[in-house]
């Protein structure tokens, strides 16, 4: 790979710019020659096991507006180049799961995705019963009632796990660095419900934790025999180091990114 500088273009700009611009091309140039050399070597294969594939984002589009053009595919082909063999995209209602399943379809061995509802969304259970409560004029919930849209969502996952695109539950947990979304009470209990997919499927756990350990660690125990056939991950853990003993000691795995190097006590856990 070459890379070429027009000199009398550069030349006739100030010297900030300048070192913009060459900087700009030598990032450039260095990040291409890397994804090459990644390419043809392609000695590690990689599995992402939590793609956020359905954000609007991957389609160009930001806050509603198109800022660039859909370049869905061309990322995907990008990280298959690179040594990506499998994508699992991360679900994080029913209507998502839903979704997901159906883009699955169009590449079955190498996408599949997880079927659950989001800490942050779990109103959505009570909202869909109380909707069904208005359209049958009712005002009494009935435990047949509530439980609808997990029944719904049990069904789309048995489903799909028969089908070969879901492998694992969630992205479920709790969140309450963002309770403005889900009040406390309402997530904690969704998340007790939802152990009924993995004890129906026997598939691994995808968990969200943010600053509720104590309470995950308490409902995970309580509910062990309905997921410890699968096991599973505590994604993006940024937690201490006793916390994250507590799910190991669980048989649960630790998954880490960026959010898990933040603090020195991150790096601490991680080591």
């Amino acid at each position: 790979m070459t890379l070429y500088i027009d000199e009398y273009s550069i030349l006739s700009i100030g010297r900030s710019m300048q070192k913009n611009i060459l900087l700009s091309l030598a990032k450039n140039y260095i990040l291409k020659q890397n994804m090459a050399t990644m390419a043809s070597n392609a000695k590690v294969p990689m599995i992402d096991i939590g793609a956020n594939l359905l954000d609007p984002m991957f389609r160009g589009i930001y806050r509603e507006k198109q800022k660039h053009e859909d370049d869905f595919n061309i990322m995907l082909q990008r990280a298959f180049d690179v040594g990506v063999e499998k994508i699992i995209i991360t679900s994080g209602n029913k209507e998502e799961a839903i979704k997901s399943i159906e883009f699955c379809k169009t590449d079955p061995t190498r996408l599949f995705t997880t079927v659950g509802v989001h800490p942050t969304r779990c109103t959505e259970f009570d909202t869909a019963t109380n909707n069904n409560n208005n359209n049958n004029n009712s005002n009494n919930n009935s435990e047949e009632e509530e439980n609808t849209y997990l029944s719904e969502l049990v069904d789309i996952c048995k489903k799909g796990k028969e089908s070969g695109s879901v492998v694992a539950i969630g992205e479920f947990g709790l969140d309450y660095e963002r309770i403005q979304f889900c009040p406390i009470d309402v997530q904690k209990k969704y998340f007790d419900k939802q152990f009924i997919l993995a004890k129906e499927t026997e598939l691994p756990l995808f968990l969200h934790n943010r600053n509720s350990s104590n309470d995950l660690i308490e409902i995970l125990l309580k509910n062990k025999s309905k997921w410890e056939k699968g096991g599973g991950v505590v994604h993006s853990f940024d937690g201490t180091l006793e916390e994250m003993k507590a799910f190991v000691d669980m048989g649960l795995h630790i998954g880490i990114n960026g959010c898990s190097l933040r603090t020195e006590e991150n790096l601490k856990v991680v080591k």
